[in-house]
């Protein structure tokens, strides 16, 4: 007895055709839904740049940590108040302060609020924002010897 081999018919390769892509779009839906929901949405500008001067960035935060100020920014109303502080306590004076709001999933909407200081290590400006929910504030203060960083996360309502 001869075996004979099935044949391939129109209605089984359409069924398998149909199988395969669906396996194969199944899964790309399933890669897909994942990148877009793990996707934080930040851009970092100029990374090459900040790569090549990684060196630096690791003597500023030496830098900063021996300096050992702390500070706190609140958001009152229309105000920004941002207070420095030395690590023994005293008040950190005679500074130019500058915060940088960045909305760290969405571009074009990053704006700059100088501080002024009101009276020893507070300082304040005006604040609007034009839109609520997260913000990243990059503090920059400034005098003649150096610069020191502090970076806040925000949460308008």
């Amino acid at each position: 007895m001869e075996h004979q081999p099935k044949l391939l018919t129109g209605k089984k390769f359409f069924v398998y055709m149909l199988l395969f892509f669906g396996i194969i779009f199944s899964v790309n839906a399933v890669f897909i839904t994942l990148a877009l929901r793990s996707n934080s949405g930040v851009v970092v500008q100029n990374y090459y740049e900040r790569g090549i001067h990684y060196n630096q960035t690791l003597e500023q935060a030496q830098f900063q940590k021996e300096l050992g100020w702390m500070g706190e920014l609140v958001i009152d109303g229309s105000f920004m108040i941002y207070s420095l502080h030395a690590s023994d306590g005293k008040a950190v004076s005679d500074k130019m302060i500058f915060v940088k709001m960045v909305r760290p999933v969405q571009d074009g909407f990053d704006f700059m609020v100088p501080l002024g200081e009101t009276k020893d290590g507070v300082y304040r400006g005006k604040f609007h924002a034009p839109l609520k929910g997260a913000w990243d504030a990059h503090i920059s203060i400034e005098w003649a010897d150096g610069q020191y960083f502090d970076f806040v996360p925000v949460v308008l309502d």
